[in-house]
């Protein structure tokens, strides 16, 4: 998100940083490398489909607003083993306030969520 943000922010372009990592996850799904997601974590989402939708999104946002940087699980879906992982989305630049108004530096916006195969 950071280089996204000054890749596209930074550089004055008019579309957001979220619109591009969403890019990035439909290429990476589309390859089957993993599903990822950006998720709020403000309770104040630009759009409601990015509300945490599943137990685990709700848990991993849970987490994430109590301190932690990352949350994890490994669980079984349709007969496979799956790591389900969240990182968080901080707000790391003066621009994030650009999507985002209200929030400062250091303020989490909302997590990456993956879903990877474990093979």
């Amino acid at each position: 998100m950071v280089h996204i943000t000054d890749t596209y922010v930074e550089a004055r372009e008019s579309t957001p940083a979220a619109t591009v990592a969403k890019k990035v996850f439909g290429h990476m799904e589309k390859n089957g490398w993993c599903s990822a997601r950006l998720i709020d974590a403000t309770g104040r989402p630009a759009r409601k489909a990015n509300l945490p939708r599943t137990d685990f999104e709700k848990r991993a946002v849970a987490g994430i607003k109590g301190g932690q940087p990352y949350y994890e699980e490994v669980a079984r879906e349709q007969g496979r083993t799956v790591l389900r992982a969240a990182t968080v989305v901080p707000a790391v630049m003066k621009q994030c306030t650009a999507c985002h108004p209200g929030t400062k530096q250091g303020d989490v916006l909302g997590a990456i969520v993956y879903e990877v195969p474990v093979k």
